[in-house]
């Protein structure tokens, strides 16, 4: 077997794994732009709290986006592995397919989405 055929055999069998995989890895590259945006904002000493009407209380600064991104990001890669090896070691695709649904049970109820949910509250509000 070449190379091409094993890697078209790969992504044929963990295809709807790797898109729910890059759907995370998507929001968590917006997160890290967004926390890059606050970043040079602040550096540049542009009071963006004041022109978006945010709250001084609820706005989320640099350090909370960069965490969030980090965290849901690593949450991403470390269900990703685990999917990998269970599939690997001959588990049943029924069973192994859940955990991307506990990918998103677990990364709604994380630490870092606590942080994040004031600032969705500011928006909300503003509507």
């Amino acid at each position: 077997m070449s190379y091409i055929h094993l890697l078209v055999c790969f992504l044929t069998m963990y295809a709807y794994i790797l898109i729910l995989c890059s759907m995370f890895a998507l929001l968590s590259l917006h997160l890290f732009m967004y926390g890059c945006n606050l970043l040079m904002w602040k550096a540049t000493r542009i009071n963006y709290t004041f022109i978006f009407e945010f709250s001084p209380k609820t706005a989320l600064k640099y350090r909370d986006a960069f965490l969030i991104c980090t965290s849901l990001m690593t949450s991403v890669v470390g269900a990703l592995v685990i999917h990998l090896i269970l599939r690997a070691s001959g588990f049943a695709a029924q069973q192994v397919d859940a955990i991307p649904g506990i990918l998103l049970l677990v990364s709604h109820f994380e630490k870092p989405f606590l942080i994040f949910f004031p600032y969705v509250l500011s928006i909300v509000e503003a509507l």
